[in-house]
């Protein structure tokens, strides 16, 4: 093939150690360039990965694509206000007789699963067309971001936003102290709709366990060529829905619920209980033995969901300040509490500047896999090298050796 010409490069390197040290060099207060815009160091993913055609584009395309991806995506996020209204009113506008009060109390909630689950390949359509990203993975990431914001304001403050989020913002701008009252008079008054979904998110794992989709594509595929060649033109699975983003949204989503309503319902956490035991039971069998193998980045989107888990303490902490401001005698037991919120914010800084997650310190790169082979040398003496690393288990990131 003919040379590649990007605007981001990739270097290679003999092994992980000289690449820690090219990496670390900017931590170590040492320049690349003069021009402190001319390099940018970051890991590269894998080559299968990389979307060749966002690395060509120059600084100013990417600059206003991106602009016009951010706006599509927040124009979505205002459009689908209305959709959810709709939605949430279908047990009022569709009468079904004596089946009423069981579609009075499910229509909502399947509704808004329904929407909600086509949301992640509208966006994904959106980040892969105008957002520039390196690779595939990054795109579940973004996904993750944006998913959770969708999730956050339709699922979990779908009842304190009402159908005006527009009026809602304008409110809280003028009064923002109201925050309180608005979350304690409207989210303790709708823990069914909650525990319906919770509920309703077991059989949303059931169904991804059946894999209705790629059955029907197998069926379809099974009718012009042999059993082989049917499966491999079925799989993979989407990656809208299925993917590392989209399902890391919803188990954050689902903790939050958990976390927020532990103090209002009791039950609510008992259902999220369930929920976690069953998606550990149904995605641990999933992604390990049927599904492809997913793109990772070396941990982002677990760090992101405690981002979103420390985001629902705090509206938890909103919310008992709120319910205790309002049925509490006098204002001395929320004021009690109220200092909680500058611990969570406390907690959350602290978690994203003190713990450096991305990579690993050089020391550990670059040394540590010695001090263990040397600690096998002493209990195995005789036994190579090659034979330690054959039969015992040692990280990659650990591993010192200069091969790439």
């Amino acid at each position: 093939p003919g040379t590649i010409r990007v605007a981001q490069p990739c270097h290679l390197f003999r092994g992980r150690r000289h690449a820690e040290i090219f990496a670390n060099m900017k931590a170590q207060s040492l320049q690349y360039s003069s021009n402190t815009r001319l390099w940018r160091v970051c890991a590269a993913p894998l080559a299968s990965d990389v979307r060749w055609g966002d690395l060509r584009r120059s600084l100013h395309l990417r600059t206003a694509s991106t602009v016009v991806g951010i706006a599509l995506a927040v124009g979505l996020f205002f459009a689908f206000i209305p959709v959810v209204v709709i939605v949430t009113s279908l047990a009022k506008i569709i009468y079904l007789g004596p089946l009423q009060p069981l579609w009075a109390g499910l229509a909502p909630t399947i509704g808004l699963m329904l929407f909600l689950g086509l949301l992640p390949t509208v966006l994904l359509t959106i980040f892969r067309a105008f957002f520039v990203l390196r690779a595939n993975a990054l795109a579940q990431h973004v996904l993750q971001l944006w998913y959770f914001a969708f999730e956050l304001v339709f699922v979990v403050l779908v009842t304190a936003v009402g159908q005006s989020l527009a009026g809602k913002l304008k409110h809280l701008a003028e009064e923002p102290t109201s925050v309180f009252s608005v979350l304690a008079e409207n989210l303790p008054t709708a823990t069914h709709f909650y525990m319906n979904y919770l509920v309703l998110q077991w059989g949303a794992h059931a169904m991804e366990m059946l894999r209705v989709s790629i059955l029907a594509k197998y069926l379809f595929f099974r009718v012009l060529f042999t059993p082989q060649e049917s499966q491999e033109r079925s799989e993979p699975e989407s990656q809208d829905s299925y993917g590392i983003g989209a399902r890391s949204t919803k188990v954050a989503i689902n903790m939050v619920l958990g976390l927020l309503f532990s103090s209002v319902s009791p039950i609510i956490p008992i259902l999220a209980m369930i929920d976690f035991a069953l998606a550990r039971l149904l995605y641990g069998y999933l992604m390990i033995y049927t599904e492809t193998r997913k793109p990772d980045l070396g941990g982002a989107f677990w760090v992101t969901q405690l981002y979103h888990v420390q985001l629902g303490l705090l509206l938890y902490c909103i919310l008992m300040v709120g319910l205790l401001e309002w049925k509490a005698p006098g204002q001395f037991a929320a004021i009690i509490v109220a200092p909680s919120l500058l611990f969570v914010a406390w907690s959350h800084l602290h978690l994203r500047q003190s713990f450096r997650w991305q990579k690993l310190p050089f020391q550990e790169v670059a040394f540590k896999c010695e001090d263990i082979l040397q600690m096998q040398r002493e209990e195995e003496l005789g036994t190579s090298e090659e034979e330690l690393l054959g039969a015992t288990y040692v990280q990659p990131e650990l591993t010192a050796s200069d091969h790439s």
